[in-house]
């Protein structure tokens, strides 16, 4: 029994051990207590949030589309360098939503960069929904 308890205790604690603890502190997303990259607020219409490096380089740009998917809120991301897009569906509250995704997706290298493996990983499996938008369209949000 004592064999039993103590194995799902030690279950239970490497599955929080593999949780990021991520906050907003101001404009900079933290992760697990660390500086991960920058996040800002356009006070324009649509609504759009700006990723940007630590050293304040802006990296990806979501916006408000005021399309909804099942219902929910519908943000496409742009990541600039290359003007891949991929779809954020908002279930939770915003940008809380938006800043885990990026961490748990690992979409920023050293709060430097846009990693290009993980970028490629998103964009597959949140992809725009053919007709959604066109990236030419985009170019009105940069």
């Amino acid at each position: 029994m004592k064999n039993l308890i103590l194995s799902v205790f030690l279950a239970c604690s490497a599955g929080v051990a593999l949780a990021q603890d991520v906050t907003l502190n101001g404009e900079t997303i933290m992760s697990n207590g660390a500086p991960y990259a920058k996040l800002k607020k356009s006070n324009g219409h649509p609504l759009r949030y700006d990723i940007y490096s630590l050293s304040g380089e802006r990296l990806i740009t979501v916006h408000h589309n005021s399309n909804m998917i099942d219902g929910n809120p519908a943000y496409v991301m742009t990541f600039l360098n290359d003007h891949e897009q991929a779809i954020i569906v908002n279930k939770t509250s915003f940008p809380a939503g938006l800043i885990k995704k990026i961490v748990k997706y690992k979409l920023i290298d050293n709060g430097a960069t846009v990693n290009k493996a993980a970028e490629a990983e998103f964009v597959d499996k949140f992809p725009i929904p053919e007709g959604y938008m066109e990236i030419a369209d985009q170019d009105r949000w940069m």
